[in-house]
């Protein structure tokens, strides 16, 4: 081994002191450099799997919030659905009922009118007997007064013809 050692020329003064040095910077290096390094590593890697979980939970409340969504949309068209129901229910029976009172109102008018025709026709027909009664008692009188000379007679044909007018 020595001349191991003499070969190469090592001395174990120097190679003790460049242990100690290697040493020294591993240290400083793992204290001022690898240590933060890592603990940089291992916050990022928290972060990443944080934001892997927040995303996740994002996801399923985005799905739980189109299922809502969809839910609600249902139950707005099922509404809107029922009320649309309810407004053609209403407006059919709002329609029986103004179609009801138009019938009521036109058969009041027929008999009203009817009622008025047959007023009229009742005065008509009086006015005619009305007329006809003088006529007849026109023509008697005149006939009368033809045959009849005799004053008796005469006032009988009149009381008569007066009852006749009225």
């Amino acid at each position: 081994m020595d001349s191991i050692i003499q070969t190469f020329h090592i001395d174990w003064k120097l190679i003790t002191a460049q242990i100690v040095n290697f040493a020294i910077v591993v240290f400083i290096f793992w204290f001022f450099a690898l240590r933060p390094l890592v603990k940089i590593m291992f916050e990022r890697t928290a972060k990443i799997e944080k934001s892997l979980e927040d995303a996740k939970k994002i996801a399923e409340n985005l799905k739980s919030s189109e299922a809502q969504r969809d839910a609600m949309v249902t139950a707005a068209r099922k509404d809107a659905m029922k009320i649309m129901e309810n407004a053609k229910v209403a407006a059919e029976k709002e329609r029986d009922a103004h179609l009801h009172k138009t019938r009521a109102e036109v058969e009041k008018v027929v008999a009203e009118g009817k009622a008025q025709i047959s007023n009229e026709k009742d005065a008509m027909i009086q006015e005619a007997r009305k007329e006809i009664a003088g006529l007849v008692v026109i023509a008697t009188a005149k006939v009368l007064e033809k045959v009849i000379d005799n004053p008796i007679d005469q006032k009988i044909v009149k009381k008569t013809i007066d009852e006749i007018n009225k």
